[in-house]
């Protein structure tokens, strides 16, 4: 947990400014997460400025296309993690319920929580599962509901060297 905490803490540099809706295509400000640590700690995880491209997952655990979907993403993030950051949001009203998906399908990467949807509706999530690529300068360039071939697809052509 602590390796995912200070993941969280290096992108807590990255989300709180009152910005309109995210957009396909455009870039947004920072937004506060709360990390699934166990002081709660507010962080805020930056979006522009990153050196390598950005999966956002919102997730819930309830969710059964969460369930089918968490395996998929966590392998990718094993297979990619020196070239892409994932971070998993949790839209579950309580950490407990967070963490035992966490617990269940072995998330490595970065979780942190937005109970209250801000982050969510920030990005016009409706739905989980919901997923998000950012590039480096923080602008959305793909978005979907699964790691399907559209998405990965996005997320080979993101990890191409210029």
């Amino acid at each position: 947990m602590t390796h995912t905490f200070s993941v969280a803490l290096a992108i807590a540099s990255l989300l709180c400014a009152g910005l309109a809706p995210q957009a396909h295509g455009a870039s947004v400000g920072p937004l506060p997460l709360k990390a699934l640590s166990p002081d709660n700690t507010e962080l805020t995880v930056l979006l522009s400025g990153r050196t390598k491209p950005l999966l956002l997952v919102f997730w819930a655990s309830w969710c059964g296309r969460c369930n089918k979907e968490a395996a998929a993403i966590e392998s990718l993030h094993k297979a990619t993690s020196a070239k892409l950051e994932v971070v998993s949001i949790s839209v579950d009203k309580t950490p407990e319920k967070a963490k035992g998906f966490i617990a269940k399908f072995g998330v490595t990467s970065a979780v942190l929580m937005d109970s209250s949807l801000k982050v969510s509706d920030r990005f016009s999530v409706r739905g989980t599962p919901a997923i998000l690529l950012l590039d480096k300068a923080g602008t959305v360039i793909a978005r979907g509901h699964s790691l399907d071939e559209n998405m990965r697809t996005a997320i080979s052509k993101a990890l191409k060297p210029l």
